[in-house]
Parts: structure tokens; C-alpha cells; sequence
């Protein structure tokens, strides 16, 4: 929903910058129900090819001056809330199969992933009544709008765990950072996708604030939790960070991809 314009979107990018010091690029991605899975996906995947190509061009007159001046490329994080943390899973996927050099992917951070199931799980029944932002009911809509024409909800864009191959265990993914809401109905699946990450033997965190709703990062009445997030978010860009070099451009900052 929405776009990379849109006011909350944006002041949370902006607010982001400011407390990570850091370049956030902000992805706009075509939308279903006009364009279905995986075409979000694909657009994402193209904006990274892109930004490779900004990386790796000799002719620098070329290249985005803001990312020229103020990109460290070897210090990439991608970012998504809700929808936007399940293409990221997806993405990182897909690019384990790709090189992307000179791009270097440091961390991925996945803010109440957007996932589903056909069978109920106990949070979405417990919040089917409660949950003024998504409820269960809703999402079985958004979903019969996004996925492939025919497939369920235990498809692998909406429920991970059903992913066939390659098997999570033979990826070489980064460390991850999964952020769950409590009063979220969709934090059962986002447990379950942490275990099912920690269990393929990945560097998986979980960052659970108990009493956050779906999309907390967005709300102003949940600034508390959103400010908490952002604290998070930049000790875990900054871990096993090195010093950063000068350059004529002012010091490199990372480059942060967040989808919304």
C-alpha cells in the first residue's frame, strides 16, 4: 500500500537517517492488484542491479551525486516493514544466487514481515476482533488480491516455511533482525519464521516489543516503540562496523534500502 512518498513512510526514512547516519534510499514498487507477486519482487530486485550499476561505474559524472558523495556501497542494509520486510526476505533470497558486487550486503532488517498461512494461528485468533490495523480477515483479502492467480496462502511469498529449495541451511545469508509486535496478529508467523531461520543455522535476532501493534513504526500513538526501533536499528548497523574512510565528499555513510 502507499508509496515511498508517503508522509509516514517518509518521515520514518527521514527520522532513520538522521538517528543511523545514514543514506536511506526509499523504494517506490508497482502494486497489486494491478500487478501480482512477484512483480513487487522483481522491481526491488531491479532497484538493487541499479544501485550496483551506480556502485561499479568508472564514469562517475554518471552516477547519482548523493550516492556518489555519500554512499559507502560495502555497507548495505535493507530494511522493510509489514510488506515490506517480506520482500526482503525474498530478495535476500534471490540474491544469494546473483553478484551483486561491489554491493555488500551487511544486515537485513525485517520489521513485522507481512506472512500468512491457510490455517488460523493462535494470535490471529486471539486479535481477530482487536486489531484496528490488520485484521485476519483483511489480510486473507490482501492476499487474494497480491498472490499468483490460483495459489493459497501457503504459497512461499506468503508463507515462508513452505519454501521449497534451496533450503535455507545451503544460503549464505547476512545476520538478520525480526522485528515482532505483540499486539500484532501476524507475530505467531514471524515467531515461527525466526525459528525457522535460527534453525538453518542463520545469525537471527528478535526484537519483540510487547505491547506494539502491526505497522508500530508508522503510528504516532506508538512513537515510544518507534524510537526504541530506531536506538535498535543503528547498534545493529553498527556492530562489526569498520572506520569508515574520508573522501573528498565528506565521510561515506551506509546505504540503507527500505521498502514499505
Amino acid at each position: 500500500m502507499f508509496s515511498a512518498s508517503t508522509v509516514i513512510f517518509h518521515d520514518f526514512c527521514r527520522k532513520m537517517a538522521q538517528k543511523a547516519n545514514t543514506l536511506v534510499v526509499s523504494i517506490d514498487y508497482r502494486l497489486a492488484p494491478e500487478h501480482r507477486l512477484p512483480t513487487a519482487y522483481n522491481d526491488c530486485f531491479d532497484f538493487l542491479k541499479w544501485l550496483q550499476s551506480q556502485a561499479s561505474e568508472e564514469d562517475r559524472s554518471t552516477v547519482d551525486p548523493w550516492l556518489d558523495c555519500y554512499a559507502d556501497f560495502s555497507r548495505c542494509f535493507w530494511f522493510g516493514e509489514s510488506a515490506g520486510a517480506n520482500i526482503v526476505h525474498h530478495i535476500a533470497l534471490r540474491a544469494t544466487t546473483e553478484d551483486l558486487r561491489p554491493l555488500q550486503v551487511k544486515g537485513l532488517v525485517l520489521s513485522q514481515p507481512f506472512f500468512g498461512s491457510e490455517e488460523r494461528t493462535a494470535s490471529e485468533i486471539e486479535l481477530e476482533h482487536d486489531e484496528p490495523i490488520i485484521p485476519p480477515a483483511l489480510c486473507d483479502e490482501f492476499w487474494k488480491f497480491s498472490l499468483p492467480h490460483g495459489a493459497s496462502r501457503d504459497h512461499p511469498y506468503s508463507n515462508p516455511l513452505n519454501e521449497v529449495l534451496p533450503p535455507l541451511s545451503k544460503l549464505d545469508l547476512p545476520r538478520m533482525l525480526v522485528v515482532v509486535g505483540g499486539l500484532d496478529p501476524l507475530r505467531d508467523h514471524q515467531f515461527s519464521y525466526v525459528s525457522h531461520v535460527h534453525e538453518a543455522g542463520k545469525n537471527v535476532k528478535l526484537l519483540f516489543f510487547r505491547d506494539a501493534q502491526h505497522s508500530f513504526p508508522l503510528m504516532a500513538d506508538q512513537s515510544m516503540y518507534a524510537d526504541m526501533l530506531l536506538k535498535c536499528l543503528v547498534k545493529f548497523m553498527q556492530r562489526r562496523s569498520k572506520p569508515t574512510e574520508t573522501s573528498g565528499c565528506r565521510r561515506r555513510i551506509s546505504a540503507c534500502m527500505n521498502a514499505c
